[in-house]
């Protein structure tokens, strides 16, 4: 009972939600972003903090796919090295294709932000 609530009132970072997310971490994941809305972090923060981590994961992949060293790829990209095996781990789950989609999913959510689609980008 205490854990639960305790757990209920932690402060969350975007940070923490695109690591957990990268991580393959999905309830925990889930749990970060309901902090952040109850938190009242504008979901503009939120879509563009993920689609940065995106970008870069497709990036990299792509560079890695057509052959570039993945230490090259990482650099090249301005992944720290403390991040590589997270986001390496991510790649490999995910894929180059995987984090293609997840681009277009994200261009979604970001259309959902600017008011240019309906829908609530909290649900999405």
């Amino acid at each position: 009972m205490i854990r639960s609530s305790l757990s209920d009132q932690a402060r969350y970072t975007v940070f923490e939600l695109v690591d957990m997310s990268c991580s393959g971490e999905l309830v925990r994941s889930l749990r970060i972003l309901k902090g952040l809305q109850r938190e009242g972090v504008e979901p503009t923060i939120v879509v563009w903090s993920i689609a940065r981590e995106i970008r870069t994961m497709a990036s990299v992949a792509g560079q890695i796919a057509s052959g570039t060293a993945p230490s090259n790829a990482y650099r090249e990209n301005g992944v720290w090295s403390s991040r590589e095996a997270i986001v390496s781990s991510a790649i490999k789950r995910i894929g180059a294709d995987g984090c293609y989609n997840l681009l277009r999913r994200v261009g979604e959510l970001d259309q959902l932000v600017k008011g240019q689609r309906q829908g609530d980008v909290w649900l999405e």
